[in-house]
């Protein structure tokens, strides 16, 4: 019997999968119906394996644009945020990044949202919990980075944002007063994939997850590449 490279990580996709939602079943949080595993695993397969496409593109033609993550200055630390919206189950989830000039994971966290958002109102409750988050654990040196450029552009004006996203906008100005030095920066989401990655995976947690120095394992290689594309 000839068993395909695809059949075997869409099989191992899934047994990761049943075991993460046995364990939301032991601590008594809520889980991902059986009968949605399937689908959610080919989900999970179909980024993984466009990240790993992506790596490669930017590895063999050098000649090409690059577009991937890069690391802020010695003094500085990367804030990356950004959002997913769940329409069909009603949820959203945002999910925040820090790495320093290494780039090394510092801390990061991924928020559930118990209701659906628009992109931009997501991309901005994301920026918040961004700040606000970076601010608990002492950081005040940062470049705050997402792939939403209404979201940039609101934060950098002196004037307030009278759409649905300002009251979140304001938030963040807020938090970004008790910055001693705090820069913006917008770019595409294919130098957000971090990021893009895991605001994904808050569908499947509690409501809060915290990781210190680390992201989940099924992440390591988003992260890797952006690492290799350092070098």
């Amino acid at each position: 019997m000839i068993v395909q490279k695809q059949d075997v990580e869409l099989f191992a996709m899934t047994v990761w999968l049943i075991w993460s939602q046995r364990n939301q079943v032991r601590l008594n949080h809520t889980a991902t119906a059986l009968h949605q595993i399937p689908q959610r695993a080919r989900e999970w397969l179909i980024e993984f394996t466009a990240s790993q496409a992506t790596q490669t593109t930017l590895t063999d033609r050098p000649g090409r644009t690059r577009r991937f993550w890069t690391a802020p200055p010695s003094d500085l630390v990367k804030i990356n945020f950004d959002r997913a919206v769940f329409s069909g189950e009603n949820k959203s989830g945002i999910r925040v990044v820090i790495r320093d000039s290494s780039g090394s994971v510092l801390a990061s966290c991924s928020k559930k949202i118990p209701h659906a958002l628009t992109g931009s109102e997501a991309e901005a409750l994301a920026a918040v919990t961004a700040l606000s988050f970076a601010t608990e654990l002492g950081v005040d040196k940062a470049v705050l980075e997402g792939d939403s450029m209404e979201v940039i552009k609101a934060l950098t004006q002196t004037e307030r944002t009278l759409s649905s996203i300002g009251p979140w906008i304001d938030d963040s100005k807020v938090l970004a007063s008790d910055f001693v030095q705090l820069q913006y920066s917008h770019v595409r989401r294919e130098c957000n994939r971090l990021a893009h990655s895991l605001a994904r995976y808050a569908v499947d947690i509690p409501n809060f997850l915290v990781w210190m120095e680390d992201v989940p394992p099924q992440f390591v290689v988003v992260l890797q590449a952006d690492l290799a594309n350092l070098i």
